[in-house]
């Protein structure tokens, strides 16, 4: 394959995430999504424009507003742009836990499209910890000269590793044999994960130590929150699989979309942990 091509290739995958994952109206092909679902371990790419993006709508709502507004703001533009499709999932994936009995009422809660007690539970609890993990993240760094590239930091993070999280649950999981997300699912292989691992380490490790380190963060205090995030971001996506394969016997669509929202809270809580006990 020429240069060209490969690079034609990767054009097509990333404007298939975008017309999947985003309202951003883009066409493409039968053929440009099987493209993308053989390459799907390219996924925390796609977190790092959507990150891109959300990072400069948290940066300029900043300086309009507190950091609680502009976390608010940031978080619900997230979902509006990509048409709530995670949080939808997240709320499915809530009913679905939370349902007495066994694994048939489990599945036939989480497929149910009308959203009970606990999908409407778990999808405002995790949203309301999301923008305070994100506006207190923030906030450890509004006092520091470089406090903008911190600003645009955090969503850029949040955004990829909750791609990576989606992806080891698609990779450990098994299809439930119907559905996009289950093609997602059977494309997704565990000899690629470490593919998505390095990907997300490659962008997040070093924007941290970049965009981190100053006044207020040391190199070394800025390693440790990238790579503490993404350790967690991986933990996750273990968890989410393992917990939904006992609960529910597969990982469908709904799952992958509960692993991207609880990996994104989960790495800026990550990042929490480190900035409040270093």
């Amino acid at each position: 394959m020429t240069d060209e091509a490969e690079k034609k290739g990767s054009s097509n995958v990333l404007k298939t995430q975008l017309s999947m994952f985003s309202i951003i109206p883009i066409d493409s092909t039968q053929e440009d999504v099987e493209k993308f679902c053989s390459k799907f371990w390219t996924i925390p790419l796609f977190g790092l424009v959507f990150g891109l993006i959300l990072g400069f709508i948290f940066l300029i709502s900043t300086y309009l507003f507190s950091l609680g507004p502009a976390a608010v703001i940031t978080i619900l533009m997230g979902h509006v742009l990509n048409r709530f499709l995670h949080f939808d999932g997240l709320m499915d994936f809530g009913d679905g836990m939370v349902a007495h009995g066994d694994r048939e009422k489990k599945t036939k809660a989480l497929k149910d499209s009308n959203v009970g007690a606990g999908g409407v539970g778990i999808g405002i609890l995790i949203a309301i910890l999301t923008i305070s993990a994100l506006s207190t993240c923030a906030g450890f760094s509004v006092f520091s000269n470089n406090w903008q590239w911190a600003i645009l930091f955090f969503p850029i993070a949040a955004e990829v590793l909750a791609k990576n999280s989606l992806y080891i649950t698609a990779a450990y999981g098994t299809a439930s044999g119907s559905g996009l997300g289950n093609m997602f699912v059977n494309s997704a292989n565990t000899n690629d994960v470490l593919k998505s691992i390095l990907i997300s380490a490659v962008i997040v490790i070093p924007l941290a130590i970049f965009m981190l380190t100053g006044p207020l963060f040391s190199i070394i205090k800025s390693l440790l929150v990238g790579v503490f995030m993404l350790l967690i971001s991986m933990g996750v996506g273990f968890a989410v699989c393992n917990v939904s394969m006992k609960s529910f016997g597969y990982v469908n669509g709904d799952v992958l979309g509960a692993s991207n929202e609880l990996g994104k809270v989960g790495a800026l809580l990550g990042a929490l942990m480190v900035l409040c006990l270093l």
